[in-house]
């Protein structure tokens, strides 16, 4: 739905409606500051850590909307250009999250199965949306065509905050490859029990995180007291 009624028009018809208002030069920013929203959107996905990616990622996803719905109101170039780049940040962010939640909660064994289908759902709908846009235009005209993209965006989005799945996705527990490692050089010391060495018992009163220690024949480095 998403694909169709949103992704589909709004590159084609806003375009024609950016460069007809702004002239090509402008567009050319335009869609440059929105280059730009993505990269920022990118970064922000890489060091925020929702509880929720999902529910987080939706929110942001909110933004897009503002992608069709500036050129559908003629809005002047400075106000264009700021919202496409909030439009493309909300929309990389969404794809950060999405794609995190994707490769943290299904199992590897049917990954690269589950997105293919996530793929295959997503963008197969979007040339269709592109090639309806255009009679849909001419019947009722670009910009009435933008606005009612904007509005579906918020309401493919809100739907999909309804349910409930979506809402509980909890974030994916760390990894044992992401579990911080302790700094060893910051431990004074560590107790441990008496062992037993071929010569006889020796007391190890602490294995000490700095400096070399002497070694149990035979087994692993202790401090001898």
């Amino acid at each position: 739905m998403y694909g169709l009624f949103v992704f589909g028009p709004s590159l084609p018809l806003g375009a024609a409606l950016l460069t007809e208002q702004h002239g090509a030069g402008g567009f050319g920013w335009i869609a440059s500051a929105d280059g730009a929203g993505t990269i920022v959107g990118g970064l922000l996905g890489m060091r925020v850590r929702p509880r929720r990616p999902l529910v987080a990622g939706a929110c942001a996803m909110f933004f897009f909307s503002l992608n069709p719905l500036a050129p559908a109101l003629g809005w002047s170039f400075p106000v264009a250009a700021v919202t496409g780049m909030i439009a493309g940040c909300g929309f990389a962010f969404w794809g950060v999250m999405w794609a995190t939640s994707v490769q943290t909660h299904i199992p590897l064994a049917v990954l690269s199965r589950v997105s293919a289908y996530d793929v295959a759902g997503s963008i197969m709908v979007i040339p269709l949306g592109r090639a309806l846009s255009g009679p849909a235009a001419e019947i009722v005209g670009a910009d009435h065509v933008l606005l009612f993209s904007s509005g579906m965006g918020l309401v493919c989005i809100a739907v999909m905050l309804s349910i409930p799945a979506i809402r509980g996705l909890g974030r994916a527990p760390l990894t044992p490859a992401e579990t911080p490692v302790p700094d060893m050089r910051n431990v004074e010391s560590l107790t441990a029990p008496t062992t037993e060495g071929p010569g006889g018992a020796v007391a190890v009163s602490s294995v000490r995180a700095a400096g070399t220690t002497p070694s149990v024949p035979g087994g692993d480095e202790v401090a001898v007291t």
